[in-house]
């Protein structure tokens, strides 16, 4: 099974890349092998959402976008004000913010893991949700700063792309042998 399951009209190689350098900025530091399945689809209801589930083996997550017609868009959660422009800038930011979750699985399974009732203490989670709208946030910032070089980059990699199909078996084999 591929860890990216997509239906947007974006490659896998190009999602791949977005997420590689989301995980490698300076407010995520994420190892990638924490990662077992990234579903992107389109969505019909919203600009962008996702959700993100995790165990003591990592994280899974989907990020759902909206058409074209619903960027511009700014958004104002857990005190944190966030505008995206286009349906990049909304998978930009909501990846970084899943990706946060994904990092922060450890910290959920010690609170559980430390508290009598085995859930995580009251508040817990406005904690880590406004932690997930600030590293967002600030990757976004960092992407809108080297947009078009970082698009590039992102689509060295064409569809059929052998050097693509070495990378996909790397990374599948990085995570079952975590």
């Amino acid at each position: 099974m591929n860890i990216i399951q997509n239906t947007l009209e974006f490659s896998d190689q190009f999602l791949w890349e977005l997420v590689l350098w989301c995980c490698g900025r300076d407010n995520l530091d994420l190892d990638t092998r924490t990662i077992t399945t990234i579903k992107f689809r389109n969505g019909h209801t919203r600009a962008y959402r996702g959700a993100c589930w995790t165990t003591k083996n990592g994280g899974r997550f989907y990020i759902e976008l909206g058409d074209s017609s619903r960027f511009p868009h700014t958004c104002t959660l857990h005190g944190v004000t966030t505008t995206t422009e286009d349906r990049i800038e909304g998978l930009v930011l909501v990846t970084a913010h899943e990706l946060t979750h994904v990092k922060q699985h450890k910290m959920w399974w010690h609170a559980r893991d430390t508290t009598p009732s085995g859930r995580n203490p009251r508040g817990l989670s406005q904690i880590l949700e406004r932690e997930g709208e600030l590293r967002g946030g600030l990757v976004l910032e960092l992407f809108k700063r080297n947009r078009e070089a970082l698009l590039t980059e992102w689509r060295r990699y064409g569809s059929n792309d052998p050097d693509w199909n070495i990378v996909q078996k790397k990374i599948l084999t990085a995570a079952k042998d975590m």
